[in-house]
């Protein structure tokens, strides 16, 4: 059985084999998102993105020692928040499809009783501490001023059986998961089993599933 730090291994030998350039400028199209050729254009950026994601959120200063080349930090802030949210999102579908399709042979083997199960859980992170993420997504209560990070929350849709994120939601700290929630169901299928836990049982919830079948 290949280990995770193996498959880690692997992936970040060869990041374009997963995640491939074309992929990347689709999803720049699709939303919209005009660029100029650079040193961090979107495919460059995406990919010392995941690098660093995959080396456990490593310092950008590090990042040169990862990809081999001079990497200026500053300049590589800017190009990952030049990146419209959309093409991040787009990205996330489009291996979660890959995944999947790779994995529709062995389907029966990941159901339980002929369903298949998804979970649903929230969690949160954490953003810089500037005027505009404290305004928009808050801060834990208790906290003293210019003393920690904007805090958002975070809902995640996985596939129980391969373990693949199929949607990830970004809201302020203190909103009901309930409000954003339903913006997930039309990744649902009938016959479905939905595992979370008891803060998603609410009626509303339980009667739009139910609408779902």
């Amino acid at each position: 059985m290949a280990s995770v730090s193996s498959a880690l291994d692997r992936i970040k030998s060869d990041l374009r084999q997963f995640i491939p350039d074309s992929d990347i400028l689709d999803a720049c199209h699709a939303a919209g998102h005009r660029f100029r050729r650079r040193v961090f254009d979107p495919v460059a950026t995406v990919h010392l993105f995941v690098t660093q994601v995959l080396c456990f959120n490593t310092a950008m200063t590090h990042l040169r020692h990862l990809s081999r080349g001079p990497i200026n930090p500053p300049a590589y802030c800017r190009a990952r928040m030049r990146l419209p949210l959309a093409v991040l999102q787009d990205l996330l579908r489009r291996s979660a499809s890959a995944v999947l399709d790779a994995h529709e042979g062995f389907a029966s083997d990941g159901r339980f009783c002929g369903h298949r199960v998804l979970l649903l859980d929230g969690s949160t992170a954490m953003a810089p501490e500037t005027p505009d993420s404290c305004r928009v997504l808050g801060q834990p209560r208790g906290q003293k001023p210019g003393c920690g990070f904007a805090v958002p929350q975070v809902i995640a849709l996985f596939d129980a059986f391969t373990g693949v994120a199929l949607a990830v939601l970004g809201c302020p700290l203190y909103t009901r998961e309930m409000r954003t929630l339903w913006t997930l169901h039309p990744l649902m299928q009938t016959g479905d089993l939905l595992l979370a836990d008891r803060g998603l049982c609410s009626y509303v919830h339980l009667a739009l599933l139910q609408m779902r079948h």
